[in-house]
């Protein structure tokens, strides 16, 4: 999912097969997005899928960003996913500089997100954290260095939990295995 006609003219391009759908539209949007007719194909919302948001929400604010993760969230039925990353500068004032910067040379917008506003996308959103909530990404495929980085990219995988189970708290938030312990088939890909 995009919105930009170049990327979709790429995407259609690569992505021709079974199981494989292109459609245009704001990833920020996730009525219009679950919406279109191209992913009826692909994805049953009537099953467990995900939704993987992989450097959208960096391009909007967080008020924005947290729409999103509860519009998908909504949409969802229980055991479905909603995975995320996002840049996040640990200095407030570089994370601007980089913002005004990236707006100069690219004409976009870029948001850094705390730690914090991360894993609030998924609380207000209902979702459960798995493994170690909002993370450097990094750490999810091996060790890293306990030290925070100038910049990271944090994110994280929220599950829909079962109705009687959206008011509890995850169990844990240790990670263990260095991977997911369950990979969930039909995952939606918006790519900006």
């Amino acid at each position: 999912v995009d919105a930009d006609p170049v990327a979709l003219a790429h995407l259609r391009a690569l992505a021709a097969g079974d199981g494989i759908a292109v459609a245009a539209g704001d990833p920020a949007d996730p009525a219009g997005v679950l919406a279109a007719p191209e992913l009826a194909g692909v994805i049953d919302l009537g099953q467990p899928c995900g939704v993987l948001l992989a450097g959208i929400l960096s391009s909007v604010d967080a008020e924005t960003a947290r729409s999103a993760v509860a519009g998908y969230a909504d949409a969802l039925v229980p055991g479905s996913a909603v995975a995320i990353c996002c840049v996040s500068y640990r200095d407030q004032q570089a994370g601007d500089e980089a913002a005004a910067a990236y707006k100069t040379v690219a004409g976009g917008t870029f948001y850094s997100h705390s730690r914090a506003a991360i894993e609030g996308f998924f609380k207000e959103a209902g979702l459960h954290l798995a493994q170690c909530g909002g993370s450097d990404v990094r750490a999810w495929w091996g060790p890293v260095s306990r030290t925070e980085r100038p910049v990271s990219v944090l994110g994280g995988v929220g599950i829909v939990p079962l109705p009687s189970r959206r008011r509890m708290r995850p169990a844990s938030r240790c990670w263990t295995g260095g991977r997911l312990r369950s990979p969930l088939p039909g995952w939606l890909c918006p790519i900006s």
